[in-house]
């Protein structure tokens, strides 16, 4: 007995096919997302040390005088 795609099935194909689609889009975006957090991580630690070099270098001014 031959199978036929009703209305229903093709609508559910569809569905699971444009799924698979948004599923792919938002795991390259997810992706790029944590590569952006883990370079601003990266740039807020570097920040740091050159601020509490700056800091230090002023003190060591202060101090000096």
């Amino acid at each position: 007995m031959p199978t036929t795609e009703t209305g229903a099935t093709k609508a559910l194909k569809n569905t699971v096919s444009r799924q698979k689609a948004t599923i792919v889009a938002l795991q390259k975006r997810l992706g790029a997302l944590t590569d952006d957090i883990h370079m601003l991580q990266r740039d807020l630690s570097k920040f740091k040390k050159n601020v509490a070099a700056d800091i230090n270098e002023l003190f060591d001014r202060v101090d000096a005088d």
